[in-house]
């Protein structure tokens, strides 16, 4: 009966005149007294609105109250765009892997079949970047066909990407049916962090919540009776630390959520940890017992990237505690890499429009290891990059060096030691007055400085020239640190483009 109602009022959407109860009784195969019953029953459902008018002419639908009604409706208030009907399809994909019938799809969002296959045509891009394709069967039910593990790894992508830059992906769980609050999700997390400090196996917190968003995605499908079942090489894995890791976190999740783990999904668990975890601390490595520690391959690849850094880029700041972190990294990245694991980085979007200089260098340097290693490195990772790279920039003193100034004043019974004082005092960590010249021993071709800060009028072409009162004044000050913040910028992206 409640498919019935939906195709009844999907009808009515779909035209603006009168309609009989005839013509509904036949749409729907049931008699007019239904219609009239199911007329009734959608007014009283949705009482204070004015759903369906009635008239010796037929039914008609109020449009504008329909839309108030659907914005008010938990189950339909995130369908309001064509962008957001098509995540609906995809989810109801995802989550009925026996089919989801077009004809349910179309009641369900009020539109035309027609609407609904043009929607399912345009999902088919997407579902090819994850080697997955819908198909359907004789009764119109669409589905989806590909490897278990590409829909998991697929829906990790929707859940990061609808999580933007929340640590606690619960909400986008839920499009799922994946129901579980942030406490829930915290105590899986931090259960497996025990785990992994146990084992002496590193982890940071992006990496971390890879580690568990995979956990959760594997707990529900199994529960689903939706297995990996594939041909697996277990001799890679066996007798490896992080093997004996995914066995303790097997028998945590038997024990806590009585899940029963086969070989295939034990095998990519422990794929998954050897992509996010290192049994390297950073603490303990530095560029004199690197090669104790990491594989000489990946020492060449980052040594190689960093020259390659330093040539195009003139950007030579990379000191001796740089290299052991970097290479750990790449290490790290080129794993997951191998193993096919996708990382989200939620900071990939500010990095690339506030960083734009240092994201330049990153996608520089992925570029290399692709060319090196003949692999794609996606964005998440180059933003990951690209944070090893800003924060060697933030730590060198290239970068914070204060600002050099010259001040000219007017000699007029030493007034101008207090303009001199004061300005030295207001800046004193962020600028270096190197030197004071009286405007009579002025000779601006002399002066080889970032600013001059001048008591008096100077004719000259030099943007860094700045004219102050003799009193400094909050204006004066205003306009020096403004100055400050433009040769600071200018240095700095000099420095990062090799000028």
């Amino acid at each position: 009966m409640e498919e019935n109602k939906k195709r009844l009022l999907a009808h009515l959407l779909k035209t603006n005149d009168w309609v009989t109860s005839d013509e509904l009784s036949i749409l729907l195969s049931v008699s007019t007294r239904t219609v009239r019953n199911y007329i009734k029953q959608l007014n009283t459902t949705y009482k204070g609105y004015e759903l369906i008018f009635s008239s010796s002419r037929g039914y008609k639908i109020n449009k504008k109250n329909y839309y108030l009604i659907l914005n008010n409706n938990d189950k339909y208030n995130t369908v309001e765009t064509p962008q957001q009907r098509i995540n609906f399809i995809r989810n109801k994909l995802i989550t009925h892997p026996k089919g989801y019938n077009l004809f349910v799809l179309s009641s369900d969002l009020f539109v035309s079949e027609e609407t609904i296959l043009a929607d399912i045509n345009s999902l088919q891009a997407f579902f090819k970047n994850f080697s997955i394709v819908i198909k359907k069967n004789n009764s119109m039910d669409f589905y989806l066909s590909g490897l278990e593990r590409d829909k998991r790894k697929m829906i990790r992508y929707i859940v990061n990407n609808e999580s933007s830059e929340n640590f606690t992906p619960t909400k986008a769980l839920a499009m799922f049916s994946m129901e579980l609050n942030s406490t829930e999700y915290n105590n899986i997390r931090n259960s497996i962090h025990k785990i992994l400090n146990k084992n002496n196996l590193f982890v940071n917190d992006y990496a971390l919540n890879n580690i568990t968003l995979h956990l959760i995605v594997m707990v529900q499908r199994i529960r689903q009776g939706l297995n990996i079942a594939e041909d697996i090489q277990m001799e890679k894995i066996q007798n490896t630390k992080e093997a004996k890791v995914a066995d303790e976190i097997k028998k945590y999740l038997n024990n806590s959520y009585g899940i029963t783990m086969n070989e295939s999904e034990f095998y990519y668990l422990t794929l998954t940890i050897s992509s996010y975890t290192s049994e390297i601390n950073y603490s303990l490595v530095n560029s004199h017992n690197i090669q104790d520690f990491i594989e000489g391959k990946y020492i060449d690849i980052a040594k190689q990237a960093i020259e390659k850094v330093k040539e195009v880029f003139s950007f030579d700041i990379f000191d001796d505690e740089f290299l052991p972190k970097f290479t750990i990294h790449i290490r790290n990245l080129m794993i997951r890499t191998y193993n096919g694991m996708y990382t989200k980085n939620p900071l990939t979007a500010k990095i690339k429009e506030a960083y734009p200089l240092i994201y330049e260098i990153a996608v520089f340097i992925a570029l290399e290891l692709q060319r090196y290693e003949d692999v794609y490195i996606s964005e998440d990772e180059i933003a990951f990059i690209a944070i090893h790279i800003g924060a060697e920039i933030e730590k060198n003193n290239s970068f914070n060096k204060k600002v050099t100034a010259v001040f000219v004043y007017l000699d007029y019974y030493d007034t101008h030691l207090k303009a001199y004082n004061k300005i030295r005092k207001i800046f004193e960590n962020s600028l270096e007055i190197i030197n004071m010249v009286s405007i009579n021993n002025f000779c601006l071709k002399e002066i080889k400085t970032d600013m001059i800060i001048s008591c008096v009028p100077i004719i000259s072409d030099d943007d860094n020239v700045i004219v102050v009162s003799p009193f400094i004044s909050d204006e004066d000050v205003s306009n020096i640190n403004s100055k400050l913040t433009m040769i600071k910028r200018a240095k700095k992206q000099k420095k990062l483009r090799g000028i």
